[in-house]
């Protein structure tokens, strides 16, 4: 087994181990001050700490670098895709719907494709009529040496100061009217955190 899959199993390990302790807690932070998960989140695991997370270098759209700590003060959405996952279609569909609903300065969506025939992306985005104000791409499998990426759709939750705060692996429909709610109040919370360490 190669150092990168024995990194990123054990890190799956550490973020089941993390959310189990998250679920145990009643997945709210610990000043009880969240409210409850909506049913349609229910797969989203918040963490009751934070974690950070090793410094990688992602692209945009353009090729221009990319780091997940590039929106400070916001919660990012980081969203895993491909082109050849036949899920991750509704799922960015859904995000899509998201990202209208919420104040790009308090949240903001980034899919990141984890493909890495990047001329498969531009056309697929346009076929599936796919519009985001920020497109990632990860064609050297960066994110998989901190983070699980053998699941795609997968969403991670960074914090106001781009810790890993939450992570879903699977499809969740975002655009269920009780996500966006629920997700404001996330930001509020952790920026009220950081703002008070």
């Amino acid at each position: 087994m190669s150092m990168q899959k024995w990194l990123t199993r054990g890190m799956l390990g550490l973020l089941l181990t993390l959310g189990s302790y998250a679920a145990h807690a009643g997945d709210s932070p610990s000043d009880g001050m969240l409210a409850h998960k909506p049913m349609v989140l229910r797969q989203l695991v918040i963490m009751q700490h934070p974690q950070a997370l090793a410094d990688i270098t992602l692209t945009d759209d353009k090729g221009l670098p990319r780091k997940l700590t590039d929106h400070p003060g916001r919660i990012t959405i980081l969203s895993l895709w491909a082109t050849w996952c036949t899920l991750c279609v509704r799922d960015l569909r859904h995000l899509q719907q998201l990202e209208a609903k919420l104040d790009p300065q308090q949240i903001v969506i980034v899919p990141l494709s984890i493909d890495t025939e990047l001329a498969l992306i531009a056309p697929f985005l346009q076929q599936h009529q796919l519009h985001f104000k920020r497109m990632w791409r990860d064609p050297q499998q960066q994110l998989g040496q901190i983070l699980p990426t053998d699941v795609v759709p997968a969403t991670f939750l960074l914090d106001a100061q781009g810790q890993l705060m939450g992570f879903v692996r699977g499809y969740v429909d975002w655009a269920d009217d009780a996500v966006a709610p629920y997700l404001r109040q996330l930001a509020a919370h952790s920026l009220k955190e950081a703002s008070h360490p």
